[in-house]
């Protein structure tokens, strides 16, 4: 099976600005892949969520469960947890 090609399909609306700040992204439910393109590190206290009319910051949401605390990044070839 690791022979086999495998294909991925990406759908949406590419966000680019290079200020994090003017990157509004919106979820949708269940899982959603989000990547930093900016090739610049940022700590993801500076992540502020929106839900249900309510800013949150990182610990917040994540204590909440409006979001997973789980964020991964990629090393070489292969992810790892960051």
């Amino acid at each position: 099976m690791a022979d086999l090609p495998r294909k991925l399909n990406a759908l949406g609306d590419p966000i680019t600005t290079d200020d994090i700040f003017n990157a509004d992204i919106s979820l949708s439910r269940g899982w959603n892949l989000i990547s930093h393109t900016l090739l610049s590190e940022f700590s993801k206290y500076d992540i502020i969520v929106n839900y249900q009319e309510n800013d949150h910051s990182w610990y917040e949401a994540t204590s909440h469960g409006y979001i997973s605390s789980s964020m991964y990044k990629w090393n070489q070839n292969k992810y790892e947890s960051a």
